[in-house]
């Protein structure tokens, strides 16, 4: 290891950082080591200039200020312990309580170690994006993390990588596992021990200093020995129970002290006061985890009746409780813990409910259990046309907006009635042209008169959402009842990155274009009012941001026509702008820099008085960047959300391609002149009643502006960007680069190619202009079986070619054996003749050879199927600028 590596490893070690700790002999020599070779953190730990705990741990809070103050000084070992300790509790694994500050901090620490070359950043930054440490979480990316930490000798990662593996790849996983072992990771011997249920091989690995291997084999005592706090607190624990005298007082005031570093230990605390037995664990358990859950909905009734009490005193009593229960050996709730209730009132009211209530028996005895409660109540609404009412549109829009004033009505519900009684009401009244009720006429009394009159109140307030001609309806109101909140975690707003993002992006103007056989000429002064919509767009992203993202936008006007494009009506509401990105005429992409812009976004003029929603996104790219093709009338300023809109697509797009991130879908319809968007199951915020500018859930309409917000400020995860811009810059494409249906997304100056396909045609036409799509197959049952190709105008330089068998290059080849072919002269030549042993397979040539097309001729085909090219690719030299060692 380099001194920078052996310091970290030590270090982790001495911390728990990885669960376990190993002997101070080593320990100790590793500082030397490290010191010697000017590591100053190693020094100070090696002379003792930080602190120890009485059983002789790093003091993690001194050390962790102590590693502060030489990552100030550059020291990039020392941030990257900074930043261990910033994510990680030392033997419970990464915490998920620190702020977004110090994940920031410690993400960014991670990733400018990876890159530096310090294989355990490498590490810690597959955890960042498997947990989310201020990161988008993202297996594909740990999972690339952890192979490069493990490729460059780290035992942690190797550990990692072997864990994120599933049984279909038990092989190597071990393997992983045992390189890991083998390198003095005990964590991992303690994983491998438990694979192979082996319990000598648990118990060695418990005297090794594995934490969890020391509870495995129910050996406390030695677990704390090596600092771990939680064993620690299991040992007391269980020599409390073991002794008959113990104080539950004094044993209590023990708990609390440790409380503030230790969640159990509030929790037992609380769970003795409860009255519950002393226990060091909880061996218990049901054969279905949701049993615990199906219990609690008996005591719904009283649950919500603590709800109510508490909206008495506290409107915005309103959220979820996390619930922690001990349930005895009889079945009895022995003990309640609710950590940090949004209310103090309705936490301890809860508490009284489910304190001594009796569930099942557990299996084996006494175990805890963690509940997620969901305390949010509002009246919903119905609204229906009275019979024999004119027809006036659609009424829903005037029921989600009367939905809106939920909360009001409840207030008066609960300031005037009693709510335990009063479910629901009705009216009857006139919904007016001008959004006022009338003629209001109650068809329930089951609530006092003050009630009545302070929902009239909430009522008389006129509607924006009014029906075209005054229409007779009937009212239903459920008062006080349960909304469904989602227990899923709410994506957290991320600090915006310390310096901003640029995306560049092109925008290209015609002076007409041609729809389905229609010219439709551009106003003059298009190309201002593109520009005027960019830079609205620009500021909002801005403002969605918090400028973290900035919108730099070329406005190109183009002279020549644009011909091929078409109008979709795919439904009643959506007007759809068909136009592929290997439609764009020769003469507009030709002219265009390769991978100079982010993005490209081509405004075609559509036909007047002809509503078009939305344009085309799609997964092709234009001279290297993602590409949208979106409607400008030809009467009026284009419309800003559907710039919004193909803008989302590009980065969604982008993410999926190139790091196998799918992004929230914006499946809407876009209507221009409302700026509303129809969406069937996505919210804003769950935890919050509709308004008529936020999202709601079910198929109701909003505004634009909060949806994209959330989208862009929370969806698209600064590190998301920062990836994306990475990767961007590592996959260029230059001019001699002649991939096609590359991944990342790229095409660069292939775009004129013809495809040569002596099988089923699966691209999309018109033909030259197209790439394979998945899965052109030819007949396993012909003499010949055929060929797939790429032709280019004239010679080209080429240097690899590339062809995929099958889905995925792990996927079994549907070829046995194939010859690459290249025309030169216009006669066919044999390249190489190959033997296919999986999907994904490559020749490159060692002499560059100059030829117009080259193509992969089918010899054998593999089983009873039919031969399927899914991708080909050609490449000429590199003759990509290479980075200059020199100093």
């Amino acid at each position: 290891m380099t001194p920078e590596a052996t310091l970290v490893w030590a270090l982790a070690r001495d911390l728990g950082l990885d669960g376990f700790r190993t002997g101070s002999d080593r320990l100790a020599a590793d500082y030397v080591a490290a010191c010697k070779a000017s590591q100053p953190l190693a020094c100070e730990v090696s002379t003792g200039s930080v602190a120890r705990t009485p059983r002789g741990v790093l003091d993690a809070e001194a050390f962790r200020a102590r590693a502060h103050e030489w990552c100030g000084n550059s020291d990039q070992v020392a941030c990257l312990l900074e930043g261990m300790l910033l994510a990680r509790d030392p033997f419970s694994g990464y915490g998920t309580d620190t702020s977004p500050s110090d994940q920031r901090t410690a993400r960014t620490a991670f990733a400018t170690a990876c890159e530096a070359g310090l294989a355990r950043g490498c590490t810690e930054l597959g955890m960042a994006y498997l947990v989310g440490t201020w990161s988008y979480p993202s297996t594909i990316m740990a999972k690339a993390s952890f192979q490069r930490a493990c490729d460059a000798g780290d035992p942690e990662g190797c550990r990692q990588l072997g864990l994120l593996l599933g049984p279909l790849e038990a092989a190597q996983r071990r393997t992983l596992l045992q390189k890991a072992a083998e390198m003095g990771n005990v964590e991992a011997a303690t994983d491998l021990a438990r694979l192979a249920d082996d319990p000598q091989a648990m118990a060695a690995a418990c005297e090794q200093g594995s934490s969890k291997a020391c509870s495995a084999v129910d050996r406390p005592d030695r677990a704390c020995a090596t600092g771990n706090p939680d064993a620690c607190l299991t040992e007391v624990l269980q020599r409390a129970g073991d002794t008959p005298t113990t104080d539950r007082a004094e044993l209590i005031e023990t708990l609390t002290s440790w409380c503030p570093t230790l969640d159990r230990a509030c929790r037992e605390a609380e769970f003795l006061r409860d009255g519950s037995p002393i226990l060091a664990s909880e061996p218990g358990l049901y054969a279905s985890p949701g049993l615990v859950e199906r219990y609690i909905v008996d005591y719904k009734e009283d649950l919500r009746n603590c709800h109510v009490r508490a909206l008495k005193v506290n409107p915005d009593a309103t959220g979820v409780l996390d619930v922690w229960m001990r349930i005895g050996i009889n079945g009895s709730v022995v003990g309640v813990h609710i950590p940090n209730p949004f209310d103090a009132g309705l936490g301890d009211c809860a508490a009284r409910v489910l304190q001594g209530r009796k569930l099942r028996t557990p299996l084996l005895g006494p175990m805890l259990s963690h509940v997620v409660l969901p305390f949010d109540a509002t009246t919903r609404i119905e609204v229906a046309e009275n019979e024999n009412s004119p027809e006036g549109g659609s009424l829903d829009p005037l029921t989600v907006e009367m939905n809106t004033r939920g909360d009001e009505l409840d207030r008066c519900v609960i300031d005037n009635d009693d709510p335990r009684y009063v479910r629901e009401g009705g009216f009857s009244a006139v919904a007016r042209r001008d959004g006022g009720l009338s003629d209001l006429d109650w068809t329930s009394d089951d609530f006092e008169e003050e009630t009545r009159a302070c929902i009239d109140a909430v009522m008389a307030r006129p509607f924006r959402a009014a029906p075209l001609i005054p229409t007779r309806i009937i009212a239903k109101l459920h008062f006080l009842e349960e909304r469904q909140i989602p227990t899923f975690k709410i994506l957290i707003e991320p600090l915006p990155p310390a310096t901003p993002d640029h995306f560049r992006l092109l925008a290209l103007v015609p002076t007409s274009a041609t729809m389905e056989g229609v010219e439709t000429l551009a106003l003059p002064d298009a190309a201002a009012r593109v520009e005027r919509v960019h830079a609205k767009v620009a500021a909002l992203v801005s403002e969605f941001t918090r400028g973290g993202l900035v919108l730099e936008t070329e406005v190109r006007s183009v002279p020549n026509s644009v011909p091929g494009a078409t109008l979709d009506d795919e439904d009643e509401e959506l007007t759809r702008l068909r136009f592929e990105a290997f439609d764009v005429p020769d003469e507009v992409w030709s002219r265009l820099p390769i991978d100079k812009y982010d993005g490209i976004v081509l405004w075609l003029p559509t036909p007047r008085k002809r509503s078009v929603d939305i344009g085309t996104t799609t997964n092709g790219t234009l001279r290297g960047s993602s590409f949208s093709t979106l409607p400008m009338p030809s009467d009026a300023d284009p419309a800003f959300q559907t710039l919004l809109h193909g803008l989302w697509y590009q980065f969604r797009v982008r993410a999926e391609g190139q790091l196998g991130e799918y992004l929230q879908s914006p499946d809407l319809v876009l209507q221009s002149e409302g700026q509303v968007f129809d969406n069937e199951f996505w919210t804003l915020d769950p935890y919050r009643p509709p308004t008529v500018s936020g999202l709601r859930i079910g198929n109701q309409t909003g505004d634009v502006i909060p949806y994209y917000s959330y989208l862009f400020r929370k969806m698209l995860h600064p590190a998301l960007r920062a990836d994306l811009r990475r990767l961007d810059e590592r996959e260029r494409v230059g001019p001699d680069d002649l991939a096609v249906l590359a991944l990342p997304l790229r095409d660069g100056g292939a775009r004129n190619v013809e495809v040569l396909n002596d099988g089923r045609r699966s691209f999309n036409p018109p033909a030259g202009k197209a790439v394979f799509q998945d899965g052109s197959w030819i007949s396993a049952d012909r003499e010949e079986p055929g060929f797939w190709g790429l032709s280019w105008p004239s010679d080209v330089i080429v240097k690899k070619i590339r062809a995929r068998f099958g889905d995925e290059a792990t996927s079994t080849p549907t070829v046995t054996s194939v010859a690459f072919e290249g025309r030169v002269g216009g006669a066919w030549t044999t390249l190489s003749t190959v033997t296919v042993g999986q999907a994904d397979v490559t020749l490159t040539l060692p002499t560059p050879t100059a030829m117009d097309a080259v193509r992969v001729r089918v010899l054998e085909a593999s089983g009873d199927g039919n031969p399927t090219c899914n991708e080909l690719e050609v490449y000429g030299p590199d003759t990509t600028p290479k980075p200059s060692s020199a100093p």
